[in-house]
């Protein structure tokens, strides 16, 4: 397997599991954007505005502008969610300028069809979703929510002066409730929602922690001895109960111990985590590798056929083999041998078995595979 796909596993794993949360979210959000706007827009097409003619144009104008936006907003999510948005698009749908754009998409729409004679219904759904993701900075949301307000309150007493309609207290009363109900549910997400949502991360980040300490070597990042035995049995039931393939490799790298006391146990750590990368690099995604102790490794490979495992055997053979390290002279190599689980087998008796084609290996002249 060469570099780059041993490097795109390797990023895969390395991943953090916090990052990019906004965008590992559903699709719904940005699904009901479009299709909001699009109602929006077909909701101020159908009802237009009762003022002059040049006004009503200009009215409609930007209510249909106003509404597509928000299609355009779901758009624009979904492209940022495929990972193909630049990075400053993608800070500006799911950062806090969405709270911010949401507050005044609403209030904008609001105040144009309160002038046309509408309610100002549209804030209270956008200050309510602008308060759900804008609690992080309390005292700022708490003044643009008011500034929202205001806006939607200038044109309710403006419009008596554009329009037939009278002047309608019910449209502050909505714009007020909106303002209040907003920074309520901001302050309770703030004080009750969030902090419980930040002891479930570290919750799961300190699993995932002990997780790695009881399953993981330290050294090569790999699986260790205790995940060969949990595993181990996990895959040989398996194996009986749908009667799929499963080979046990275990791999030993010749003349460690020359690296350790000809050269140094530093030299000898850095030769363990590059034997660690080419075997790990060399299986499938499917197959599972774990540091069995010292300088021996040992490999699951599943639902293979026996000239299959062979290759994948040889595969890794050769590539540790080709590997040059710089610090050490001479070519590092492994042996290795593979057994085939059998009918009653159990999982000492794979291992064994594994382990005794790995000293024939050793016998015959060392890198080489030998068993099935």
């Amino acid at each position: 397997m060469n570099e780059a796909t041993r490097g795109e596993k390797r990023g895969r794993g390395a991943r953090s599991p916090e990052r990019d949360e906004d965008l590992r979210a559903s699709k719904a959000p940005a699904l009901v954007s479009i299709v909001v706007g699009l109602a929006l827009a077909g909701r101020s097409i159908a009802c237009p505005a009762s003022v002059s003619v040049s006004l009503s144009a200009t009215l409609l104008t930007a209510r249909v502008a106003l509404s597509l936006s928000l299609s355009v907003w779901g758009c624009l999510y979904l492209v940022v969610r495929s990972r193909r948005g630049p990075e400053r698009l993608r800070a500006w749908i799911t950062g806090d300028a969405r709270s911010v754009s949401l507050l005044a998409w609403s209030a904008a729409l609001s105040s144009a069809n309160v002038l046309a004679g509408a309610g100002p219904a549209v804030f209270v759904a956008g200050a309510a979703y602008a308060a759900a993701i804008g609690w992080d900075r309390m005292g700022r949301f708490a003044v643009l929510a008011i500034s929202g307000f205001a806006l939607v309150a200038l044109a309710a007493f403006v419009s008596p002066l554009v329009g037939p309609e009278p002047f309608r207290p019910a449209d502050l009363l909505v714009a007020a409730a909106a303002t209040a109900a907003a920074v309520a549910v901001a302050w309770t997400v703030r004080s009750f929602v969030a902090p419980g949502r930040e002891r479930l991360r570290s919750l799961e980040r300190e699993n995932r922690q002990l997780w790695d300490l009881s399953f993981r070597d330290s050294l090569t990042g790999l699986y260790n001895r205790r995940f060969v035995q949990e595993t181990g049995r996990i895959l040989l039931s398996r194996s009986r109960r749908y009667h799929e393939r499963l080979h046990v490799f275990m791999l030993d790298i010749d003349h460690f111990k020359r690296v350790n006391d000809q050269i140094s146990h530093a030299v000898g750590d850095l030769v363990l985590k590059g034997i660690a990368q080419e075997i790990e690099g060399s299986l499938r995604a499917s197959d599972s590798v774990a540091r069995y102790g010292g300088e021996e490794f040992l490999a699951y490979v599943v639902q293979a056929e026996t000239e299959v495992a062979q290759f994948i055997a040889d595969r890794i053979r050769v590539a540790i083999a080709s590997r040059k390290f710089e610090s050490v002279p001479w070519p590092v190599t492994v042996s290795i041998g593979v057994a085939s689980a059998r009918a009653g087998d159990d999982l000492e008796e794979l291992i064994d078995r594994a382990d005794r084609y790995l000293y024939a290996s050793k016998r015959g002249g060392r890198n080489r595979v030998t068993g099935f």
